[in-house]
């Protein structure tokens, strides 16, 4: 099941950045798969958990995980929800 077109997932550039190629490329993956409109945005305005972790908002409600590959699998989670 796909995301509703309206749903908006927001990623934090310098968060994409510092997660790597292959992890950035999941979730980016995660995103289009679920048909999710993707903006990437300077900030999140949550640093300490952006240093920390890999983060994002999807239609407002903050997500987030470890890793991006934990965060592309929420991110699938999230589009799997009826």
């Amino acid at each position: 099941m796909a995301l509703c077109a309206a749903v908006k997932v927001q990623l934090c550039k310098t968060n994409l950045m510092r997660q790597g190629g292959a992890s950035a490329r999941a979730i980016l993956d995660a995103c289009k798969a679920a048909g999710a409109a993707v903006e990437r945005v300077d900030c999140l305005n949550r640093c300490q958990a952006c240093e920390r972790s890999c983060v994002a908002n999807v239609d407002g409600v903050p997500v987030g995980a470890e890793n991006g590959a934990e965060l592309a699998q929420a991110l699938a989670a999230w589009a799997e929800q009826p």
